[in-house]
């Protein structure tokens, strides 16, 4: 029973090991940046949703100008806050919730989806509190 019972952890050890990656493969894939300025040009002209997924303290200490302010924990619940047939743009403060968000928005139909590169630390226009 020893040697099988290692086998089998070996097994499963290398199926957890292969879903992550699978996992990570398919985020990076689906998931499409925009620059700071880009994202500002568009929130700035109307061609686009601002979705930040930040916490609400995040939030407060600072944000984009007219963003929705929908925190990670809560975007499944609250999707139909955020139109479909728009572009959305999604902001965190380093781009690793928002990629997230990208790829739960892109699995419930949404089809132009963005994610601000680098996030929050890297936006270089106005910020609201």
């Amino acid at each position: 029973m020893g040697s099988s019972a290692s086998g089998l952890r070996r097994e499963l050890t290398f199926d957890i090991i292969s879903f992550n990656f699978s996992t990570f493969q398919r985020w990076s894939f689906l998931v499409h940046h925009l620059s700071s300025d880009r994202v500002e040009s568009m929130a700035r002209n109307g061609q686009a949703i601002v979705v930040d997924v930040r916490e609400s303290s995040e939030y407060r200490a600072g944000h984009i100008p007219r963003s929705r302010h929908i925190p990670l924990s809560q975007l499944v619940h609250r999707l139909k806050e955020v139109s479909k047939s728009h572009t959305v743009i999604v902001v965190c403060q380093s781009g690793s919730r928002s990629a997230r968000a990208c790829e739960l928005l892109s699995q419930a139909g949404y089809t132009k989806v963005f994610n601000l590169s680098g996030g929050m630390a890297n936006w270089k226009g106005p910020v609201e509190r």
